[in-house]
């Protein structure tokens, strides 16, 4: 097939700003288009904090994209109405996002946001720039680290400008062809963009060099398996949309739990996740989150995204400060108050001093899932055990031997409060044929990805 650029052109996979380039175009998009569109592919890769734009102009109103703070918060607008402050928790750092803007809804990744603010131009619109927001005579808001695979402005179905990543042959200089006008844009910063791949080869007018192309220029749907082990198949290889793994403690040894059979609870500094093709590939992903985590006893992690979401915390008893309750001849009762308010719990003893189930007791009403025994003291004995007292659901309660200074071990509970934390994710990309795809958990998968 023919290429889409001059033979002094060549395609790449995308091009990419490190903070300081951007590019002005000669596109003015009118302020009252009656059915504006806007089509982009790209991906953050750089700091978040504050405007990065990937392309935009201001002029009392504006027609702009970008992510503000955060890269799940996001703004945009095609000259009437606006997406403000959208919350999108899909998307991540180094994840390549697709967006398609109209008057009324932006959808990214397949995720669709409804306009949430009106938003008019009210003077005349300025040149759109690319990598940063053009803003009467001045630039501002240049992103901090992007990389763009395409950008494409329409009216209607009538398409104003379709600006495709290259490189001059010439001299190497790095920009975007607008395949519309037939115009080459370069660098109107500072430093030198960088580039990707070289496209070299199409079937309909669309790259096979690099599958994820394919994906974005035709019309993909998303499947999802779920399973401790899942397979499906594919023949195009894509990035997985998400890729979510399920991990609970684990307890080490056998048996009932006892001071003379102690069983340790062992959490988790990382996860990884393997996927095996039929053609005898083996792909392993990990992500460790130990120095700025630490130990998880229990959660779910996006690998892909890089979101952790942690619903287990693990208490050493001994770090907790008791409070006495009740003494008797040969027994004394204390409470303490976890860091969190808690739904069941796990423990590593049991015995006659020392009694837990060593796996779930599901709170309910007061003393729920206490297994109760009455000593000479009359009042219970022998428990490590939570309790709600009064509507609190973070009491734990044991009852020792006196002679006993303080409860021993350690409890894994699950709490009404998940932590989140961001991590930095891995782009996994499906494989041509049979995919299998498992964790080193064991734990249930969920797999969204693109399915052609």
């Amino acid at each position: 097939m023919e290429l889409r650029l001059p033979s002094g052109y060549q395609e790449v996979e995308y091009i990419e700003n490190t903070g300081t380039q951007y590019i002005i175009t000669d596109l003015l998009f009118p302020k009252d288009l009656e059915n504006p569109k806007i089509e982009w592919g790209f991906m953050h890769i750089g700091d978040v904090s504050g405007d990065n734009m990937v392309f935009g102009y201001m002029n009392n109103g504006a027609v702009y994209f970008e992510i503000y703070g955060s890269i799940t918060k996001i703004y945009g607008s095609t000259g009437q109405k606006r997406y403000r402050a959208i919350a999108d928790n899909n998307l991540a750092k180094n994840m390549l996002i697709t967006g398609l803007m109209t008057k009324d809804t932006i959808t990214l990744n397949g995720t669709s946001h409804a306009a949430n603010d009106n938003y008019s131009l009210t003077q005349d619109v300025l040149p759109m720039a690319i990598f940063a927001w053009k803003d009467k005579g001045n630039v501002n808001y240049i992103n901090k680290g992007a990389r763009i695979y395409y950008l494409r402005f329409y009216d209607g179905n009538t398409k104003m400008a379709d600006y495709v990543p290259c490189y001059r042959k010439s001299d190497g200089e790095i920009g975007m062809y607008d395949t519309v006008t037939k115009t080459f844009y370069t660098n109107s910063g500072k430093g030198t963009f960088l580039k990707g791949a070289d496209i070299t080869r199409y079937i309909d007018n669309v790259s096979v060099l690099d599958t994820r192309r394919k994906i974005l220029l035709n019309t993909p749907y998303i499947d999802t398996n779920v399973g401790d082990l899942i397979t499906f198949n594919t023949d195009l290889s894509a990035p997985l949309k998400s890729c979510k793994v399920s991990f609970l403690p684990v307890q080490e040894g056998e048996g009932d739990p006892s001071p003379d059979n102690v069983r340790n609870i062992t959490g988790w500094n990382g996860v990884s996740v393997t996927q095996e093709c039929v053609e005898n590939i083996t792909n392993e992903y990990s992500i460790d989150w130990t120095d700025s985590v630490g130990t998880v006893y229990g959660g779910t992690l996006d690998v892909t995204t890089g979101e952790l979401v942690v619903d287990r915390v693990g208490v050493d008893f001994s770090t907790l400060t008791w409070t006495m309750r009740k003494t008797g001849s040969e027994h004394k009762g204390l409470s303490a108050n976890l860091p969190y308010r808690y739904v069941p719990v796990y423990s590593n003893i049991k015995g006659p001093s020392n009694f837990m189930v060593d796996h779930y007791i599901v709170a309910g009403s007061t003393n729920a899932g206490l297994i109760r025994e009455k000593g000479p003291d009359s009042f219970d004995i022998g428990i490590y055990g939570l309790r709600q007292n009064g509507g609190s659901a973070n009491i734990i309660y044991a009852i020792i031997p006196v002679d006993e200074s303080a409860p021993t071990g350690m409890a894994v509970y699950k709490t009404t409060e998940p932590i989140t934390y961001h991590l930095t994710p891995q782009q996994i990309l499906t494989l041509k044929g049979t995919n299998n795809v498992y964790s080193d958990t064991n734990g249930q998968m969920e797999i969204k990805y693109w399915k052609h």
